[in-house]
């Protein structure tokens, strides 16, 4: 493990091995230490695993896992001011394996690893960004199994305190894992996304050929959901490397207050997937955080590379209807592109106050409103500055 992360893997717990009928392996109070850049002295900590290991494919030198089971996952993620995150351990390993160990590393991964199926169970996940700001994911239960070429998704979990579920169908996650880039790849998807009782079907397929960027195809449908409500925050409590919580120590966020009215922090594009491909989204009634929901939201985004163009967004509010076209081009350059332009038509002001505002007292007053923008930059900041255009 050291050879090949950079990192120590400690179990200071007990170890069981059995080999009848098959391979079992039994382990607690396992840990992986972090980038020695991170906050936290472990980046992964692990209560207890079990893991069913197939004995004919050894004979092939390849591992193959029936199924594993992780209890008390505690994951610590974190990306820090220069843009390192602690989940690349290529620099870690670089420092403590030689040419030969890493062309000894990559010839065994070739082999490595198939899996039946895997569960989680009670996993907590942290996100600490480079403003320290700290997004967290408990995971309740996740379950994948396979088979054949299908793989099959339930997931229970809480995002941010928002309570999510996804079951569905996709291709083999396995055999994803396996692809390489001289091999094409096809990968159906069929999925539920549940919140707060209401559904959102995701269907369609991704797909790759050789030395290419992905292509994505999906649909994703509902008749009523919610719009997640998804904060960080900036409080940070300290875990110990047994994954047990320490007295809470606040920290406040290093996000300094703009003096602008618009935000000079530079918007995260380079998050942005580069694909090819087409989603489309039809939702009759969207609810919004703390206000009244838009209706038949209808929309289509055709991703090229580094542009997202987006022809037709078109939405109701009330008797108020718009029709938006949106294209962000060059999103991996300094300067990304933004061209916007739209109409609205039988609004109110009031109706868009109270969707803004729902204690809003203004009423009545016609509202029409044409626009044809184009601008450029980073931030918010930025990009009010360089546009130009009418409205």
């Amino acid at each position: 493990m050291k050879v090949t992360t950079g990192r120590d893997l400690k179990i200071t717990g007990p170890v069981s091995l059995s080999f009848f009928p098959g391979i079992s392996v039994s382990a607690e109070r396992l840990s992986l230490s972090n980038a020695s850049w991170a906050s936290s002295p472990e980046m992964l900590t692990l209560k207890h695993i079990d893991l069913d290991i197939k004995v004919l494919p050894l004979i092939s030198n390849r591992i193959e896992i029936g199924r594993v089971k992780l209890t008390g996952l505690e994951l610590h993620l974190q990306k820090n001011a220069s843009g390192k995150v602690n989940w690349d351990m290529s620099a870690d390993s670089s420092s403590t394996a030689s040419g030969s160990d890493n062309a000894d590393t990559s010839s065994v991964g070739d082999n490595l690893i198939y899996m039946d199926g895997a569960s989680i169970v009670d996993a907590q996940i942290r996100y600490q960004d480079p403003t320290d700001s700290i997004s967290n994911y408990q995971i309740k239960r996740l379950s994948l199994t396979e088979s054949g070429d299908t793989s099959n998704i339930s997931l229970n979990m809480q995002a941010q305190g928002q309570a999510l579920e996804l079951s569905g169908k996709t291709g083999s996650l396995s055999g994803l894992l396996k692809q390489s880039d001289v091999s094409s790849m096809q990968f159906p998807v069929d999925l539920n996304l549940a919140m707060n009782g209401k559904t959102l079907l995701i269907k369609g397929e991704v797909s790759r050929l050789p030395k290419a960027i992905p292509t994505i195809n999906l649909t994703l449908s509902s008749k009523a959901f919610d719009w997640p409500s998804l904060n960080a925050t900036a409080d940070l409590s300290p875990h110990n490397s047994n994954g047990v919580k320490s007295d809470p120590v606040a920290h406040q966020s290093a996000k300094s207050q703009s003096k602008y009215l618009f935000s000079n922090e530079s918007i995260s594009f380079d998050v942005l997937p580069q694909t090819k491909g087409k989603v489309i989204i039809s939702v009759a009634e969207l609810d919004l955080p703390k206000r009244k929901p838009i209706e038949n939201l209808q929309a289509t985004i055709q991703l090229s590379g580094s542009d997202i163009d987006i022809p037709n967004l078109t939405f109701r509010m009330s008797k108020g209807s718009a029709d938006f076209q949106l294209k962000l081009s060059v999103f991996d350059a300094a300067n990304p592109k933004l061209a916007a332009k739209g109409v609205t038509k039988d609004f109110t002001l009031e109706s868009l106050l109270v969707r803004l505002d729902p204690g809003s007292k203004v009423s009545g007053g016609n509202l029409k409103l044409a626009f044809d923008i184009k601008t450029s930059g980073s931030s918010l900041y930025q990009m009010a500055g360089n546009s130009n255009g009418k409205i």
